[in-house]
């Protein structure tokens, strides 16, 4: 998708991501945000990334998906000193879907809350918080036969 084909409430949504996490301290200095908003097309229509003491933390927001925001936290190793993490080299981590009908603001208000708290060894109560902003969230992963997006549980 290009920035002119998203809708008004899109391009809203896209706006709020930037700006919320941008202000709180996360990069959105890479290739994708870059090209996007100089009108190519890309699948992810923005991507921020945030690094806390032990973990490198990703939001991607796909304005085309049924559960657009993408929120991913992974263990910090020494090869991912790049901007953008890559899929290549998976590190311990996980992928939360959410539908964000209703509740984008208060969840990037809850990610803002957790972003320097959330821990591999310690991450219950961070879910617990996004999940208390934005319940509709599932759990995306890589299975054998494609991705698989598992209703999140407690």
């Amino acid at each position: 998708m290009t920035q002119k084909s998203l809708t008004p409430k899109q391009l809203h949504e896209r706006a709020l991501i930037v700006q919320r996490l941008t202000t709180a301290g996360w990069n959105d200095d890479n290739a994708i945000n870059r090209l996007f908003e100089k009108g190519k097309s890309f699948r992810a229509q923005a991507e921020m990334e945030y690094a806390n003491e032990s973990l490198k933390l990703t939001v991607t927001y796909f304005a085309h998906e049924e559960q657009p925001l993408f929120f991913g936290f992974y263990e910090r190793r020494e090869e991912d000193k790049g901007p953008i993490l890559t899929a290549l080299q998976p590190p311990r981590g996980l992928d939360l879907v959410f539908e964000i009908e209703g509740c984008l603001e208060p969840l990037l208000e809850a990610i803002v809350a957790v972003q320097d708290e959330i821990a591999l060894d310690d991450y219950k109560d961070a879910v617990r918080t996004l999940l208390e902003a934005c319940p509709r969230a599932y759990v995306w992963r890589e299975g054998e036969e494609g991705d698989e997006i598992i209703p999140l549980q407690e």
